[in-house]
């Protein structure tokens, strides 16, 4: 995948999700963006960095660090959960 394709779908769902939070009368609705963005990114990385205790692989891939900026702690658990599965 072509890494300015990447940075737009990061970038769009950035703004898309900061304008709900502003829309739904949040405080600070940006930082809460960045925030939910750089916790799944963290946690995508812990779920690689721990694959060997846990014995479910987690590779990093465009896909998953995708998965983890738009989705954050959920999307990051929902993808070790059906690795973890299947």
């Amino acid at each position: 995948m072509d890494n300015m394709l990447v940075f737009c779908i990061i970038f769009f769902s950035f703004i898309v999700f900061s304008v709900l939070e502003a829309v739904g009368g949040a405080d600070n609705s940006v930082s809460k963006t960045v925030h939910g963005m750089l916790a799944g990114f963290v946690s995508v990385f812990v779920f690689h960095i721990f694959a060997p205790y846990t014995g479910v692989e987690f590779p990093i891939s465009v896909f998953s660090v995708l998965i983890g900026a738009v989705g954050g702690i959920p999307g990051a658990a929902l993808l070790f959960g059906l690795n973890a599965l299947f």
